[in-house]
């Protein structure tokens, strides 16, 4: 279940698991030598790996998307695997087509 909060620096993230420490938020470009927007933006799995765990977004989704479906509101946040389709990972459940 997650859930909109604050960050220590009293940023506002999605709390994916709070008490791990794990949230959605805006990308972090404070260090430039990282690159980390153009490394969201490449196909490139392990380019993608940018964080301590944390779930990277461009700001602008963060803010058009994320910030609003959340804002008062709870919800359930699936991260899926990039080694299996959608179908692999939630067929005993559903029907996924």
């Amino acid at each position: 279940m997650a859930s909109m909060g604050c960050n220590a620096h009293g940023k506002d993230v999605l709390w994916a698991d709070y008490e791990n420490a794990v949230s959605m938020h805006r990308v972090i470009t404070s260090n430039p030598g990282e690159h980390r927007l153009e490394r969201l933006a490449t196909s490139s799995t392990l380019g993608k790996r940018i964080s301590f765990g944390c779930i990277n977004v461009p700001a602008k989704f963060f803010d058009n998307f994320v910030s609003p479906t959340f804002a008062g509101t709870s919800g359930i946040v699936y991260v899926l695997p990039e080694i299996r389709s959608v179908g692999e990972v939630f067929s005993s459940c559903y029907e996924v087509k």
